[in-house]
């Protein structure tokens, strides 16, 4: 208990005054050691859930996913039995963020575990969003790609954001000298200038489309311009975001 109590002194002392990540690594750590069999209750226990998130956080930004993940783990051991209904937010937080970390460090095993915990809880699609990010990109990272592209693809049309139907090269040809005329009416200071995307759905879109993309180079080459076509598209009727660039040099290559 005394343990804990020290811990989160630390811990508010840390993150109200802004120091040095030192103190709240140090103050997560004494919680830690105390353990969730002191938790007395619900409030308590999210306070130390929500410590342990901080501290996970700032792992990540560091680039210490092994860290990290285990102070998600942490922090999900805090929370309380109905904590998908008492304390959902927290807990999305805490799943999302330590999937993310097994992606990171290749651990498919963990990343199924707690991507089945959101994807069985989550209370809409958008929040169940990062989840089939990262579970497209294991699919690439483990070449998987058939399967990567089917899930995207799939992601893509329930967001609203169906590929560009090319059936054969005269439509290829339409639409790449369509997309070409709409861009040379732009200077490369308007384009420099150019509003920037803010609909998170569109965002997200986006980033679904860069990780199609990455599939497609190794497995459907052919679909690049299918892919490439639609963020241009995006960028130009809802903004630039920040893979709008990769876009538009995918866009260069294939008119090069």
């Amino acid at each position: 208990i005394l343990h804990s109590q020290y811990g989160l002194i630390l811990c508010n002392h840390a993150i109200k005054h802004k120091t040095d990540d030192a103190m709240l690594f140090t103050a997560v750590d004494q919680i830690n050691r105390a353990g969730p069999s002191v938790v007395l209750t619900s409030v308590h226990g999210s306070m130390m859930a929500q410590s342990n998130l901080q501290a996970g956080l700032k792992a990540m930004d560091m680039s210490d996913f092994i860290s990290a993940r285990k102070l998600f783990e942490f922090g999900i051991s805090f929370l309380s039995q109905n904590h998908w209904v008492e304390e959902y937010n927290l807990s999305l937080s805490l799943y999302d963020n330590a999937a993310k970390c097994c992606l990171s460090i290749g651990d498919s095993e963990k990343l199924e575990k707690f991507s089945t915990q959101v994807l069985s809880n989550a209370r809409s699609f958008e929040d169940k969003l990062n989840i089939y990010y990262f579970s497209i990109s294991a699919l690439c990272h483990a070449s998987l790609l058939e399967e990567a592209f089917s899930k995207g693809v799939q992601v893509l049309s329930m967001l609203g954001e169906d590929l560009p139907q090319i059936r054969t090269h005269d439509e290829k040809i339409g639409h790449l000298n369509e997309t070409t005329s709409k861009l040379s009416c732009l200077s490369d200071d308007e384009l420099l200038t150019y509003k920037m995307m803010s609909d998170p759905s569109k965002i997200m879109a986006m980033k679904f489309l860069w990780r199609l993309q990455v599939s497609l180079l190794m497995g459907k080459p052919s679909f690049i311009p299918h892919v490439t076509l639609k963020m241009i598209h995006m960028s130009l009727a809802h903004g630039m975001s920040a893979m709008s660039a990769i876009g538009i040099v995918y866009f260069g290559s294939i008119l090069a």
